[in-house]
């Protein structure tokens, strides 16, 4: 550990190592920064941050080429270094591995009953999974045949942001999941528990299901995972406010 500790702070003497850590942190701000300046969120805006974390990181080796020339005449490195670290973020996110950041995914349910009251809070009537649940694979849901499904999701979204959220409700069958219908809504940032919407799904029957919450362009905020099962008896509900 010790020697391994000496090495790392070696490599992190040298300047190019440190400015490209810095160039990482730089682009990962613009990431979240530059959609709440515009509001809107996206592949454009996306390219849009790269951009200007480029504009960032040139003007701060200019700077630093002013201060000690000496220690930056390797110019190749720091193209390659920091040419590396923008196609990283950008395979990230155009692969939809990076998640649709600045949003993010505060509360979701899988309920019997959404309803919005006079006061705009949603009452949200739902069989509450012990804590043990995880342990045991994906929760089971209790219905009436006839009886829709709903789900409900708050998404946190910074002030002035907007985007359009779809639930995509997909049923499990041979091993592949197919899309049975998807609802979009708009989000509107700047409520600290999140922007609160729901959908359901009417004609549902028992079997492997689960819900995609995504934006339009196709990143996944989360999914979640369950069961059908048609019920004889009434199952005990909880409800929450949202």
């Amino acid at each position: 550990l010790l020697v391994g500790n000496e090495i790392v702070r070696r490599h992190y003497q040298r300047i190019y190592v440190n400015t490209l850590v810095w160039y990482t942190a730089v682009f990962a701000y613009t990431i979240f920064a530059v959609p709440l300046i515009i509001g809107q969120i996206g592949p454009l805006v996306f390219v849009l941050s790269g951009i200007v974390s480029l504009i960032v990181i040139a003007l701060f080796i200019k700077l630093l080429q002013q201060i000690s020339p000496d220690q930056l005449q390797a110019s190749v490195t720091w193209m390659l270094s920091v040419g590396g670290v923008f196609l990283l973020m950008n395979m990230l996110y155009f692969l939809n591995i990076m998640p649709p950041i600045p949003l993010s995914l505060k509360h979701t349910h899988v309920a019997h009953q959404v309803q919005k009251t006079s006061n705009n809070t949603y009452q949200v009537a739902y069989e509450k999974e012990p804590w043990y649940q995880p342990l045991f694979g994906d929760p089971t849901i209790h219905v009436s045949s006839g009886e829709p499904v709903y789900f409900f999701t708050s998404v946190f979204a910074p002030t002035d942001l907007t985007a359009s959220v779809i639930h995509r409700w997909q049923y499990n069958t041979q091993g592949k999941w197919v899309t049975a219908s998807e609802v979009s809504f708009p989000v509107v940032g700047g409520r600290a528990g999140g922007y609160r919407g729901y959908s359901l799904k009417q004609n549902i029957f028992p079997g492997k299901w689960r819900v995609i919450t995504a934006i339009e362009d196709g990143r996944i905020l989360g999914q979640t995972t369950f069961t059908i099962s048609f019920r004889d008896t009434n199952q005990p509900l909880t409800t929450t406010a949202y």
